[in-house]
């Protein structure tokens, strides 16, 4: 089974002016030697975050070896899934299997249009099926769940916590 692992790298790495695309470029570099040996590809690009398909098995090395990499600020494993809420509800049912916590928030970033939900919409209704599922209270202070939803390519992903950098 593979995994999909998205880092953000930091953003005052953008504020570098002319010297941007160097800090970023060597970003990227240590990243990828810190993924190195690990089946590791990537699978999207942006100029502050990167996407990587993983071997499941090397999760918890891949995990050890970013949390001491310099130009990373949080990097988490997400769950691609399909354009449709039911798709995006069991990922999130998934993500859930374990978790204890008393309250959350839901955070979407719904940068492919086509999808038939706004950002909000889709906060409302994956909020909602969390508190069914657990019973916590959703709010945006004082959480201790937090989930991310955004799209790549047309296909979204999930994320339920980060770890830093």
């Amino acid at each position: 089974m593979e995994t999909f692992l998205l880092l953000n790298l930091f953003h005052e790495l953008a504020l570098k002016g002319k010297n941007r695309p160097f800090f970023l470029q060597r970003a990227k570099a240590h990243v990828r030697r810190a993924l190195k040996g690990l089946g590791a590809v990537l699978e999207g690009e942006w100029p502050m975050a990167l996407l990587f398909r993983l071997p499941e098995e090397a999760w918890p090395e891949a995990k050890a070896r970013l949390q001491d990499t310099l130009g990373v600020e949080s990097f988490a494993r997400v769950l691609r899934t399909p354009a449709d809420l039911e798709a995006l509800r069991a990922a999130l049912e998934k993500a859930l299997e374990g978790q204890t916590f008393g309250s959350f928030r839901i955070t979407a970033k719904r940068t492919d249009k086509t999808f038939p939900l706004t950002s909000p919409e889709i906060e409302r209704a994956l909020g909602a099926f969390v508190k069914g599922k657990t019973g916590a209270r959703c709010g945006l202070r004082g959480r201790s769940g937090s989930s991310w939803c955004g799209s790549c390519r047309e296909r979204p992903f999930w994320r339920w916590s980060a770890v830093r950098g």
